[in-house]
């Protein structure tokens, strides 16, 4: 199976144009996978043609490792849509007999908000970043996150950023790869300007850093890696007490969206900025506070205000709301004893 897992992860990065987060992670389940098929099987080497749904549904449930637990849902569906891609894309060129996952479904996932920050926490944790850090470090650090808390994005689209992509005169960043590998230039603002600049002076002891492009280096000169920044990132959301928020440095990028949405901006011109695709992702970043939405309502008042009917003379005493209702009523029943006198009359000459 190891030549077939080859040429369909070919084709996803060539034909398909996947991200190479995408086709990694997809490589990394499907070799997995052909292992465990070969120790269950106890075979040297197995074919696409000897796995069966059983097969499928084990890995699924387990990732292959013997004594697991049931994977998470979201884990599940991960394993799942590798396996899927890779027998679909078998059996549409006729080289698969039975594809083992047709009829199996993903898993309901349960929606829920994503985690940001505040605008006071965010200062809180760059508060950290100064303070724990070495000079070198923090400079760089504050950087990486003040870079995707402003300009909303995603880890390996800050990581990928080289020097000759940073433009602080036309406060752009040049040909950004952003997903599905669309190239576009991202805007910055002063507060991403500033911390740059501040690290560039840093970046210049770095080892290496003279013949790197890239804009965020590592101790040894490489490229920064999103591990890293996972790692360094956990460290300081503890010592900044959010450690119970279960925030991730994909976190700042729903910082961004939701500040942007709090502070009036369009969906449509978030969404631009965060680079979805459908405004429908954008959307779940519409929280509105008990105060924005009575603010909200608010607007509407002098389009929507209460006609106030006069009061009549006789119905102001001490007790004018009884006294309304008695005159109300008296005059009802008048009403209601001429109507219905005039009904009979009626009535009568039409028999």
């Amino acid at each position: 199976m190891d030549a077939e897992i080859g040429e369909f992860i070919a084709h996803l990065t060539h034909d398909r144009d996947r991200a190479p987060n995408t086709t990694e992670r997809y490589f990394e389940l499907l070799d997995r996978f052909a292992a465990f098929a070969r120790q269950t099987l106890g075979r040297p080497a197995v074919s696409p043609d000897d796995i069966d749904r059983r097969l499928v549904e084990l890995f699924i449930r387990h990732g292959g490792r013997e004594g697991d637990a049931v994977a998470a849902a979201s884990t599940r569906n991960v394993r799942l849509a590798a396996l899927r891609g890779l027998f679909g894309y078998l059996a549409a060129q006729g080289r698969l007999a039975h594809d083992p996952t047709v009829g199996l479904l993903s898993v309901k996932v349960k929606s829920h908000s994503p985690g940001y920050l505040t605008e006071v926490e965010f200062a809180r944790l760059r508060s950290v970043v100064e303070s724990t850090a070495s000079e070198h470090y923090a400079a760089r650090d504050a950087a990486v996150l003040t870079v995707m808390l402003n300009c909303g994005l995603r880890i390996s689209e800050a990581l990928s950023l080289d020097l000759p992509q940073v433009n602080f005169e036309a406060l752009r960043f040049h040909g950004v790869v952003r997903k599905g590998r669309i190239r576009e230039d991202v805007v910055m603002n002063h507060a991403v300007a500033d911390a740059l600049r501040r690290w560039l002076l840093y970046r210049k002891v770095y080892q290496h850093a003279a013949g790197a492009s890239a804009l965020f280096l590592s101790d040894r000169g490489s490229r920064l890696s999103a591990r890293a920044v996972q790692r360094s990132f956990a460290g300081y959301v503890v010592a900044a007490g959010l450690k119970d928020r279960h925030l991730t440095p994909h976190s700042l990028r729903h910082s961004c969206a939701t500040a942007l949405v709090a502070k009036g901006v369009g969906i449509e011109t978030v969404a631009e900025i965060l680079n979805h695709r459908k405004l429908d992702t954008t959307r779940i970043y519409v929280r509105l506070s008990g105060r924005q939405k009575q603010d909200a309502v608010a607007l509407l008042d002098n389009q929507t205000a209460p006609v106030q009917a006069p009061i009549p003379p006789e119905a102001e005493n001490p007790n004018g709301s009884c006294l309304t209702a008695r005159i109300f009523c008296a005059q009802s029943e008048s009403q209601l004893a001429d109507n219905g006198s005039s009904a009979t009359s009626g009535d009568l000459r039409d028999s």
